[in-house]
């Protein structure tokens, strides 16, 4: 669903500066480059994803294909992108080219993905070097935004945080161009269950995790969104109304394994957090040497 233009253009308009005073229909049409690379997991290099069908939009594939999504480094590793495109926007009589990067978080995990965030945009920028630029023509460095959209639920409300590079002068009156440094911006979207407040948060809310029949989902969509719903969109409703179960268990299933870990640091036995979580003692038990500790018997 994040590969279709009709969700990424009401992202795109509220997290990326440049297309705040763009229309949607433009955003969908013409800012979002022809042929842009999808995938959620490892695509070899030079191999297109084709998970999602191409369906017509205005003449435009309403899935997006195209630019590699894999970043090899040497002695690095490999990292893979959710969604990976070219952006081009209208203004001062030129067009800026946008490397706009969405990644899809189901659950939290130990470390802070604002971190993380930071390290998959860094490497977008650095790894231009030989492709949008050569030898030392670093002015030609493509702005790279990379929008993480969290679909578990935080502790704190819903929320959309930016991270970006600013300018400080402690001394003198010399003022870099802005464009010269404003090279990354990090964006975090956390879906929480406020998301009336916001129309993004329940745009997005609707379409991921809220517990209701792909059917109904479509027609809030068609509505209150104005989305064109056809039948590439209807199965990618499904999908989601499958994954918004996934996510609630995912949910369910953390915070128990938190309580499980809690009660056994206090030293509850095995029968007390059976009874406290509703999970039987061997379940019980079976997760708490998992995670390398040892059981309070009784």
């Amino acid at each position: 669903m994040l590969a279709c233009r009709q969700v990424l253009a009401p992202v795109m308009k509220q997290t990326v500066e440049e297309f705040r005073d763009v229309s949607l229909r433009d955003i969908e049409e013409k800012c979002i480059e022809g042929n842009p690379y999808v995938g959620a997991v490892p695509v070899d290099a030079g191999l297109t994803n084709d998970v999602w069908t191409e369906l017509p939009l205005g003449g435009l594939p309403q899935k997006i294909h195209g630019l590699q999504n894999e970043s090899n480094e040497h002695k690095e590793g490999r990292v893979t992108f959710d969604v990976l495109f070219y952006a081009r926007v209208p203004k001062t009589g030129r067009r800026i080219k946008l490397i706009i990067n969405i990644e899809a978080q189901r659950a939290k995990e130990d470390y802070p993905m604002a971190k993380r965030a930071f390290y998959y945009g860094c490497r977008l920028i650095s790894s231009q070097k030989g492709r949008e630029f050569k030898n030392d023509h670093y002015e030609e460095i493509c702005k790279v935004y990379t929008i993480w959209i969290c679909f578990y639920v935080p502790k704190q409300h819903s929320t959309i945080a930016h991270y970006e590079f600013k300018e400080t002068v402690d001394k003198g009156d010399f003022h870099e161009a802005r464009e010269n440094y404003d090279l990354l911006h990090v964006t975090m979207i956390y879906i929480g269950k406020d998301e009336k407040k916001s129309r993004l948060m329940e745009f997005l809310y609707t379409i991921f995790l809220e517990n209701i029949t792909a059917e109904q989902k479509a027609q809030k969509l068609k509505e209150k969104f104005g989305m064109q719903i056809d039948d590439g969109l209807r199965k990618g409703m499904n999908r989601m109304c499958n994954l918004s179960d996934g996510l609630v268990q995912d949910a369910e299933l953390n915070t128990t394994q938190k309580i499980i870990r809690n009660l056994l640091k206090k030293g509850m036995n095995l029968s007390f957090i059976s009874e406290v979580t509703g999970w039987t003692v061997e379940q019980v038990r079976a997760f708490i040497e998992s995670q390398g500790l040892t059981p309070v018997q009784g």
